[in-house]
């Protein structure tokens, strides 16, 4: 993901807020709609020590798990609003469309759509353990950017993705693969420039909330033990999720914790949330509002979490300190790598999923005790489509402005 040089909207009544959590005063809805529409981001990166005196400040607010409770509530808050989902749309069915099923080595790969508003999927894979048992956790995995248009370079598809999905599965969970708001599949359906506006922030919100819905609603699935894990944009959802959703029991962001680094796509960044309280917020504020849950943060040498270890861990620790779980918060900080899902990171979220999952780290082991991906054979794109050559639904919308109506008339 590459910074952009970007014009920052100051819109009256958006980025000010007269308390922690108070609801900022709302824009026309005229306006509303037009700028949810936008290229536009709202937070920029800043330099890396203004980040760090920012934590530094944040910090001494906090002297006790009330303090940070009281924060996480206002934040959370904030967050709703600012993305446009305060109150959240009536829920959907889902009615979940299962198109295809294919066995693996240990798993099977099932195609699945789900109707999050009237209209409006969220496409991904189901995978699925073979292993007999009746309960499993579940991961939800989300991706970065990549290309957007369905191929082996896109989303969900990539190669690193479904080893990620078919090694968790293997290990004994269920986990659904899933795509961005118009990237791949949902790209196909409402157009991928769709993904360059703010209402892609708030679609992928909504997306994985539907995603847990779905999750949880399965009857081979323990809904006490979710997690969620993924890279760059996939961990800045990670996070997000995390912070909104209490449903989700270990997370694991991976090369995207920053204190001075938002995320650069709209995205991440479309809707002012981190400015929805003051004093404003930043993503790694929003990774500890896991606390006390289980949470691993993997950072590296070569991107905008080189400093994870030194600055931005050291204020996740202490704010777990405060509820006396320390145990459960760890950083793996991979100083020679460089922005990616890479083996070593991706060694270390098995690792922290199987201990807090109870999943089984040996099925993906060789006889040395070393993890072994190679059994993944990676299936085809096109056999992983839910609506092969664009047969949606007739009811399916079709642009984004369809999209955001339609989000609106659900919270009516």
């Amino acid at each position: 993901m590459k910074t952009r040089t970007v014009l920052v909207i100051l819109l009256a009544g958006v980025f000010l807020s007269s308390g922690c959590g108070q609801a900022p005063k709302e824009e026309d809805p005229n306006q509303r709609k037009e700028i949810f529409l936008k290229d536009t981001v709202f937070s920029v990166q800043i330099e890396p020590e203004e980040g760090a005196a920012n934590l530094q400040a944040l910090q001494a607010n906090y002297r006790s798990k009330a303090d940070f409770e009281a924060r996480k509530q206002a934040i959370r808050r904030g967050m709703f609003h600012q993305l446009g989902l305060d109150p959240l749309p009536k829920r959907n069915s889902l009615d979940p469309v299962v198109t295809g099923k294919q066995a693996q080595d240990g798993y099977t790969i099932e195609n699945v759509a789900l109707e999050i508003l009237p209209g409006v999927w969220t496409y991904g894979n189901l995978f699925r353990p073979t292993d007999g048992a009746k309960r499993h956790p579940a991961v939800m995995l989300a991706h970065g950017h990549s290309a957007q248009e369905i191929g082996p370079r896109c989303g969900r598809f990539t190669a690193g993705q479904q080893t990620i999905a078919a090694c968790l599965a293997r290990m004994g969970a269920v986990v659904f693969n899933f795509d961005m708001f118009a990237y791949g599949e949902s790209g196909a359906q409402v157009g991928t420039k769709a993904h360059r506006t703010g209402l892609a922030q708030t679609m992928n919100v909504l997306g994985c909330l539907a995603v847990l819905d779905y999750l949880t609603s399965l009857p081979d699935v323990d809904e006490s033990r979710i997690g969620i894990t993924g890279a760059s944009g996939g961990g800045t959802q990670s996070f997000l999720t995390t912070a909104l959703d209490d449903r989700i029991a270990v997370s694991v962001p991976v090369v995207q914790v920053s204190c001075f680094f938002p995320g650069g796509c709209t995205c991440e960044s479309g809707r002012p949330i981190h400015a929805s309280v003051s004093p404003r917020t930043n993503n790694t504020e929003i990774a500890a509002m896991a606390v006390p849950r289980p949470l691993l943060v993997v950072s590296d040498g070569g991107d905008w979490t080189r400093t994870v270890d030194k600055v931005e861990f050291p204020f996740i620790r202490y704010i777990y300190s405060l509820y006396g779980a320390e145990d459960r918060t760890a950083n793996v900080h991979l100083a020679a790598e460089k922005h990616d899902y890479g083996p070593n990171k991706r060694k270390a979220m098995y690792d922290f999923m199987a201990e807090h999952l109870g999943l089984n780290k040996k099925a993906i082991c060789d006889t040395d005790g070393d993890y072994d991906e190679s059994f993944v054979q990676p299936a085809s794109p096109e056999s992983l489509v839910v609506f092969p050559n664009g047969s949606y639904p007739e009811r399916t919308l079709r642009s984004p402005g369809e999209v955001y109506d339609m989000l609106r008339k659900m919270q009516q």
